[in-house]
Parts: C-alpha cells; sequence; structure tokens
C-alpha cells in the first residue's frame, strides 16, 4: 500500500516539474557543449547589457563602465543537491566562459534550485582583470521559469581585484611649495594609501628649471598609483603646503581639499579635481605711527608710540609688524639706509623682549596697537598681512595727523618743503642734566636732575641745550628757557659741559651724538660767592603784604606808577651820527628808590589754637618785620642788602638802568630759620628825556 502510493506521487510531481521547461533530448544542439538529458532550458541575460558597448552600460561609479569587445563572461553555480554546473565538461575549472555578445545565453540546467554567480573580465594587454559580478537564485523544482529567464544585475560587489587611480589636480597657485595626497577609510579615517608627497616644482617657461609658475589656476599636478588599490570607496585628501616637504616641521596647509572617491575593481579611476587655494592677504593700508605723549607704561627710558592701519583683507590670520633701527647717525635721512637693517619682528607673540613690546594684538582683523620703545634710537615701520599662504606685499609708514584728543603727535616721514625737505624717523631722544648737586632756585627748589625729551627731526631739530639765566629770567630762547637760578654752594651756574668738572662749555647737542640720549653736567662759577644762605628751613611766608610802597628820590631821572608798580626812568639823548639821537643810560646815575615793608611776626597756631611746631620749632609766621633778626632782599635773585629789623629800604635808581622786569623777593630771618615772602614783581621802562 505505501509502495503503490508512493508511486503515485512521484509521477504526479514529474508531470509538474515538465509543465514550464523544454525536454531537451541529450544531443540537442540548443545546448552546446552538453549532453543535457532532462534539463530544463533557461536564457541567461544582464541587465542594462545589449551586447553593444552604449550609454546603456552599467553605472558604477565614478564612471559608467559598458562591456565591450575585451570582456570575457563566466559562470558558475551549484544546486542544492549538490551539482556543479559544467558546460564546457573541464573538470579543471568551476568557471565556464560563456559568450554574451549577443546580449543573452541559453544554458541547461538540472530541475533543482540553482545558485549562480556570473562573472565579468576585462581584457587588456593579455591580463584578465575581474570587474564585475552578479549573483542570483533560481528554483526549478516546481518545473517553472521566471519571465525572461535569469536576469543577472552586475556590480562591483564582492570583486576583489585591485583596481588604479589617476587624478588631475587643477587650480593650485605660486603659494603652493609642497602636496600630500593620499586614501583614507571611509568610515574610521585611518590612512590606507598615501599616494604623493612630493615637493612642487613650478615653472613658467618650460624650458627654464627656476622660473616658478605664478598664474592662478593654470598649474596643475598629476596624481597616479598602480593598480594596487582595493575596490571600495575611499576619503582622498589633498592637502597643499606652503613649504617644502623638508620643511614639514614647519610647513602649514593651504585649503585642503577632501572628497570620497569609488576604486572600481580592474580598472583605473580617472578624475579631474579643481581646488581653491588659500591667497596671500592684501597689504594693509594707511599705516601711521604717533607719539603718545602721556602713556603710564612711559618712564625715563621709554616711550609708547601708537600704531593706526586699515585693513584690507579679510583673510589674514596675523600682521606683521617689522621695527628697523639706523645704526648710523647719517641713516636719519635715508630711509632705505634704514629699511636695510635687520628688523625686530612681531607676530603672534608679543612680550617678553627687553627692548621692545607691544600692546594689543597684532590679529587677524586688527587695526592698533601700542610699541614701546626705548629713548635714544631711529626707527622705521613696515607692517603686512600674513597668513599660511604668505605675506601680503608691505605696507610703509605714512603721515600721521596729530589728535589732541587722544593726546597723540603724529610722526611726520617727510617734514619741510622744497630743499629743505627731509625725512623724519620715529624717534625720541632724552637729554638729562645733570645739576651736579646744585639747586634750582624756583617756586619748588629742586636738586633733581631735569630731563628733557624731544623728537629729532634732522633739518628742523632744535638742538640747543636748555639755557638757564641767571640775570633776568626773561630770555626767550627756543627751546624753553627755565626763567630761575641754578646754584651750588653760592656759586651761580656758569654753563653745560660734556663730562663732569670739564672746563669747555657746550651750548648745542654734539654732532657725534646726534638723536642718541645724552648727559650733560652744570658747572659752576667758584669765583663768585654770594654774601647769604638760605637754611634748610628756609620757608614761605604767609605775610600780609600790601602794595609796594615805593618812593622815588630825585625825580629828574625817574617817575613811578605805584598803583602798578611801574618805574619809568629818565635818560639822557644824545645826537648819533648823521643826526640820528640815540638814548644813553650815563645820566641814572644818582636817585634811589625806597620800599616800605609791612607786617609782623608772630608764632603759627592751628585751627584749636594749639603752637603747630616744625622739628621740634615753633613755627613762625611774619606779620611784623620789626621783630626779625635781618632782613634779606634779593633783586632777581641778588642780593641788594640786608638790615636789622628794618621797615624802609632804598635801592640806588643805578640798579635799574636797564628795562625789564625785576622781582623783588624778601627774606627773613628769624632764630637761625628763614622766611619769604611771595615775590613782588617790578617793571621797568626806559625813557628818553
Amino acid at each position: 500500500m505505501k509502495s503503490k502510493l508512493r508511486n503515485l506521487l512521484l509521477a504526479a510531481m514529474a508531470l509538474t516539474l515538465f509543465a514550464g521547461c523544454s525536454n531537451i533530448a541529450l544531443n540537442d544542439a540548443a545546448v552546446e557543449g552538453s549532453d543535457a538529458g532532462d534539463k530544463c532550458v533557461l536564457t541567461i541575460s544582464v541587465d542594462g547589457f545589449t551586447g553593444v558597448k552604449s550609454e546603456n552600460g552599467r553605472y558604477i561609479a565614478p564612471d559608467k563602465y559598458a562591456p565591450g569587445e575585451n570582456t570575457i563572461w563566466k559562470i558558475e553555480g551549484t544546486s542544492d543537491r549538490g551539482l556543479v554546473l559544467n558546460i564546457d565538461d573541464n573538470a579543471e575549472t568551476t568557471l565556464d566562459e560563456i559568450g554574451l555578445s549577443s546580449g543573452s545565453k541559453e544554458i541547461a540546467l538540472e530541475y533543482d534550485v540553482w545558485h549562480l554567480k556570473l562573472h565579468a573580465y576585462h581584457k587588456q594587454n593579455d591580463v584578465e582583470k575581474e570587474v564585475l559580478q552578479g549573483v542570483t537564485s533560481i528554483d526549478l523544482t516546481k518545473g517553472t521559469v521566471p519571465d525572461g529567464g535569469i536576469v543577472f544585475t552586475m556590480s562591483t560587489k564582492g570583486v576583489k581585484t585591485n583596481g588604479g587611480l589617476s587624478l588631475t589636480v587643477t587650480g593650485t597657485n605660486s603659494s603652493v611649495m609642497s602636496y600630500y595626497a593620499g586614501l583614507y577609510d571611509i568610515n574610521t579615517d585611518a590612512l590606507v594609501k598615501e599616494l604623493a608627497n612630493e615637493d612642487y616644482t613650478k615653472h613658467s617657461d618650460p624650458d627654464d628649471d627656476q622660473s616658478p609658475m605664478v598664474s592662478k589656476g593654470t598649474e596643475t599636478i598629476s596624481i597616479e598609483s598602480t593598480d594596487d588599490i582595493a575596490p571600495g570607496s575611499y576619503i582622498f585628501k589633498f592637502i597643499p603646503y606652503n613649504n617644502t616637504k623638508e620643511n614639514a616641521a614647519t610647513r602649514e596647509d593651504l585649503t585642503p581639499w577632501s572628497d570620497v572617491i569609488t576604486i572600481a575593481p580592474g580598472r583605473t579611476t580617472e578624475k579631474n579635481i579643481t581646488v581653491t587655494i588659500m591667497e596671500k592677504p592684501s597689504k594693509p593700508e594707511g599705516f601711521t605711527v604717533s607719539l603718545v605723549e602721556e602713556s603710564e607704561e612711559d618712564n625715563d627710558e621709554y616711550y609708547t608710540v601708537r600704531l593706526n592701519w586699515t585693513d584690507t583683507s579679510s583673510n589674514e590670520e596675523n600682521f606683521v609688524l617689522c621695527i628697523y633701527e639706523a645704526t648710523d647717525a647719517a641713516d636719519y635721512a635715508n630711509r632705505e639706509a634704514i629699511l636695510a637693517k635687520t628688523p625686530v619682528v612681531f607676530e603672534k607673540k608679543f612680550y617678553g623682549d627687553n627692548s621692545y613690546w607691544v600692546k594689543g594684538t597684532l590679529g587677524m582683523s586688527t587695526s592698533e596697537c601700542d610699541v614701546r620703545l626705548p629713548t635714544g634710537h631711529l626707527y622705521e615701520f613696515t607692517l603686512a598681512a600674513k597668513n599660511r599662504a604668505g605675506e601680503s606685499d608691505v605696507c610703509y609708514r605714512e603721515n600721521a595727523v596729530d589728535n589732541a584728543t587722544d593726546k597723540l603727535k603724529g610722526f611726520a616721514i617727510e617734514a619741510g618743503e622744497g630743499d629743505a625737505k627731509h625725512y623724519v624717523t620715529v624717534n625720541r631722544q632724552k637729554i638729562t642734566y645733570n645739576l651736579m648737586g646744585g639747586t634750582r632756585i624756583t617756586e619748588n627748589s629742586s636738586t633733581d636732575d631735569i630731563v628733557e625729551y624731544r623728537t629729532y627731526g634732522a633739518a628742523d631739530y632744535v638742538n640747543t641745550l636748555m639755557i638757564i639765566d641767571n640775570s633776568n629770567g626773561n630770555n626767550s630762547t627756543d627751546p624753553v628757557v627755565y626763567p630761575n637760578k641754578l646754584i651750588w654752594e653760592d656759586h651761580p651756574f656758569a654753563g653745560w659741559t660734556e663730562l663732569p668738572g670739564d672746563g669747555s662749555k657746550i651750548t648745542a647737542i654734539p654732532a657725534t651724538v646726534a638723536y642718541n640720549d645724552i648727559i650733560v653736567y652744570a658747572s659752576y662759577d667758584q669765583n663768585v660767592n654770594i654774601s647769604y644762605k638760605i637754611a634748610d628751613e628756609y620757608k614761605t611766608l604767609a605775610i600780609e603784604t600790601t602794595v609796594l610802597n615805593t618812593t622815588v628820590e630825585n625825580t629828574n631821572y625817574a617817575t613811578l606808577d605805584s598803583e602798578n608798580n611801574k618805574l619809568t626812568l629818565i635818560t639822557t639823548k644824545e645826537v648819533g651820527e648823521e643826526g640820528n639821537k640815540k638814548i644813553v643810560s650815563s645820566g641814572v646815575t644818582s636817585g634811589k628808590i625806597k620800599f616800605t615793608i609791612k607786617g609782623e611776626l608772630k608764632q603759627k597756631v592751628d585751627d584749636d589754637g594749639n603752637p603747630v611746631l616744625e622739628n621740634g620749632k615753633p613755627k613762625m609766621e611774619i606779620k611784623d618785620w620789626t621783630s626779625c633778626d635781618k632782613i634779606i632782599i634779593l633783586i632777581n635773585g641778588d642780593v641788594a642788602g640786608a638790615k636789622d629789623k628794618s621797615l624802609e629800604y632804598s635801592y640806588s635808581l643805578k640798579n635799574f638802568k636797564t628795562s625789564g622786569v625785576y622781582n623783588i623777593t624778601v627774606i627773613a630771618e628769624v632764630d637761625g630759620n628763614y622766611y619769604s615772602c611771595d615775590t613782588i614783581p617790578l617793571t621797568v621802562d626806559l625813557k628818553a628825556n
């Protein structure tokens, strides 16, 4: 019973199996080279392939590939029952070559579940390289065949044949000195293969090995690799550099370029790449240098200048400031001579130098910073914008405008007109007047050395030393005259010398030092002694003084305007040459001017009536001159006389024969201490009778 049922089932299955297939005789010509027997005949074709190379070829990134005359097709397959496809009856290989030049091919398969793989090979120079694969399975156990037979979809998936790469990089410029190229894993970004790490030789003339090519966008780099790259997708990186390969430690990249590139198996992937390389920034404009006349950082040896410029580029990384110093006195009028010197260069790091510093920043998008400079030098400045592609053209310093609001004084690059036009460098000269222990007798007497600063401007430079006038204090000589006396142990100032104790007097800065810092020393007239000395307790008096009460005797020679403290002296006239009259003062030989001094001396007390002490002694103030031990009268610093407890003093008219302002000071001595009243000016006019 069981055997009979089994036979019936097999018979039914056989009918089903043959329903969709052709029953092919063993010697059926439709099955080439095969003893088909009871097999199913199927048509094999490739999706998108007509057998003719055309635009319908399979698309394989980055380019289409259409099989052509050099394409060889091979098929392999196994069934679930262990059958092996063997069209050529060649036991040595499981790959059977089939012809698909017409676009399709018929094969005969046993009724089973088949797993087939179609291979496409490209033959070049007698070498076959697999370029595509197609995999499919088909179930023939039910005796049915899909419409169109077996259609393979070909791709590079699973193909292990190495491929090659040929790239052309366009758009590099003269900033590129070397370059790097490599393939990286698309998932991990790990380096898979280095393609190039080369210096970049650029030539504008093919016959000239030394002439660099600089025309933007016309230079190309070729990057090729033989067929040694595993197929697949990679990240391709191209990195141009601003320095040579041997300087790898200092070279920087110039706009790296990257993209995904697919290496097709068995063939060379070709691609043109256009890159945009970082270019040098444009140079700044309007570069000026101004003196900051008052700066908290300034001291005896340094001064501050402010740099201003206009940023004209949008791709700079920082600015490069160069400071050039003149090393020869003749350089002051020659910009080229100074710029030929070795500069001090500031870029990203600003502090730490002992001689210079930059306050602020020279970074991108800035337009101002302060520079601290030592005195006694001549400087020139240049400024450039910089990025990794290089530096811009140099911007030279321009004329700067004074700005009273910001307390800036502009440094001009040229001064004067016509033949007097000359060059002016950035500088500050320090002149130290060493008083050699002397004391300046001013409102606030001081033994401190005098320090003066000037800007060395060459042709218009004032090299006259400071004038200290011990006579009348009204000298208007430029530079500024200090209307005061300079005295050392009762010896009056006699002049400046280059060395202490040197007998040679100088009135101007020697040409040998020119713009350098200089120290001059005071000398004193050792042959002159005045008859008084003000002790250390010398104080200014709080004195109630009326208008100087002055009378004039012998009015034939002088008149006095007491209200305005103005004295007019009468002189004689003589007939000069050719009848011209001249004024002589020989007639002013007699007559006196009298001073009446009012006041009293008393002990000074505070607001609570307590005595005010100074150095352990009661502090006195003058209210009544008669209580003084001695009165000393100074006229323009010269002792006019000394009186004991006098209220009235007469001074000979002959001492006023020269016009000018006579400053009259009264000093009182009380218990060895000295006090003085405020100076009273007396104006003297000379008038002919």
